[in-house]
Parts: C-alpha cells; structure tokens; sequence
C-alpha cells in the first residue's frame, strides 16, 4: 500500500491561516519597502562625498530628479502593500502570494542598491 500524498491530496490552509500568510507577506513587503526606501532617500539626499546633493548630469542625479521628499514611500511601501494584499485577496493564491512577495523584495532591493551605486559627482 502506497501511503504517499500528492499536491491534490493536500487541503487548502483555513480562512485563518491564509489571513496570517497574508499578513506576513505585506509585513515583510512593508518591512522590505521601508529599509529600501530610507536607502534610496539617503542616496537621493545625501550623497557620499565630495557633494552634498547629485552634480547634475551625473546618473545619480538623473535617478534622484525623479525622486521627490516623498516619493520613494509611497512608491516603495504603499504600491508594493497593495499589490501583495491584492494578491493576497485571490482565493487559492498561496504559491502566487509566496512569488510575488519575493519577486517585490528583490526588485525593492535591486531599486535601492541602485540608487547607492550610481556615480553622484561628475569628477571625483
């Protein structure tokens, strides 16, 4: 007798487990996108020396022109929040949920990495 189980077998998490996976998808989504965005700020505002703000011209400064003071919250943690509860919401989503939320942390992190490699003065 066979005693293994496939995928099918498997049931569906409760209403109860799969509003907690929810909520750690979006905490971790929000707790991503708030490290990320406070990096991108710190790259956009206050630049390694010998400038105090992005030489214009320069990548950095290029990047950060279309970075306003609030900005990068909103388009790192609201928009992010959104997408993953949103998802979230999907009936069935599990795996979907659990890519996304992946998905969304490495582009946040891709964003911010981004954001702090890019050339801010245009002779150093």
């Amino acid at each position: 007798m066979d005693n293994t189980r496939s995928a099918s077998d498997v049931p569906p998490p409760s209403a109860a487990t799969h509003i907690v996976l929810i909520g750690m998808a979006i905490g971790a989504v929000a707790a991503v996108g708030a490290l990320c965005a406070l990096a991108v700020h710190h790259g956009c505002f206050n630049p390694p020396p010998p400038v105090t703000v992005p030489d214009p011209g320069t990548p950095r400064a290029e990047f950060c022109s279309a970075v306003h003071a609030r900005a990068p919250w909103i388009a790192m943690i609201l928009i992010p929040v959104v997408l993953v509860g949103a998802a979230g919401a999907i009936k069935g989503a599990g795996r979907l949920l659990s890519v996304l939320t992946f998905v969304v942390c490495l582009v946040l992190l891709a964003n911010a990495i981004l954001a702090n490699s890019l050339t801010s003065a245009l002779t150093i």
